[in-house]
């Protein structure tokens, strides 16, 4: 996604959820946020510090029998949400089985999670999702192939999550 692109799709993000805590989804997801995080500081937004998040979620992790640890953890738990705390999930694409997964996991709170995909699967698609999609705002990307981006860095997936008896950086 373009430079423009990523500006745009955050300040729509920021203005259509401004309850909600963003939650974006590593790997894919995690240049936006970091995007967002860099023009909290610029327009001195400090709010925004505390709403953006990121998620280390994948199909590889996605079943890990600690996956509700880790996501209580990062803020998101049934006694989070019984206070009212609201989630918008925001990831990459294609068809959001991740968000669905994490959301089915508080049955009685799923009012409160929204998702918003960055490119959904077409219309037309067998497997299209009922998330919406900021599809518009990347039109540098290829009809056919969804994530050009091409980082310097790299993150890797959390293969399972682990139970620590400390943090030290606490």
């Amino acid at each position: 996604m373009s430079k423009s692109g990523q500006l745009k799709t955050l300040a729509m993000l920021i203005e259509m959820y401004p309850d909600h805590d963003l939650y974006f989804l590593d790997r894919d997801a995690r240049l936006l946020g970091q995007t967002g995080l860099l023009i909290g500081e610029i327009e001195k937004e400090h709010s925004l510090k505390n709403r953006i998040h990121f998620l280390n979620v994948s199909r590889k992790n996605i079943k890990d029998p600690l996956l509700n640890e880790y996501l209580k953890q990062e803020g998101i738990s049934t006694d989070s949400l019984a206070q009212g705390k609201k989630v918008l999930f925001i990831d990459t694409g294609f068809i959001g089985s991740l968000p669905r997964h994490m959301i089915s996991l508080f049955p009685k709170h799923k009012d409160q999670f929204n998702v918003h995909m960055i490119v959904a699967a077409a219309d037309d698609r067998e497997d299209r999702n009922p998330f919406p999609s900021t599809r518009v705002f990347g039109t540098e990307f290829s009809e056919t192939y969804p994530n050009q981006d091409i980082f310097d860095g790299y993150i890797d997936v959390v293969h399972q999550y682990a139970r620590l008896k400390y943090r030290d950086w606490e």
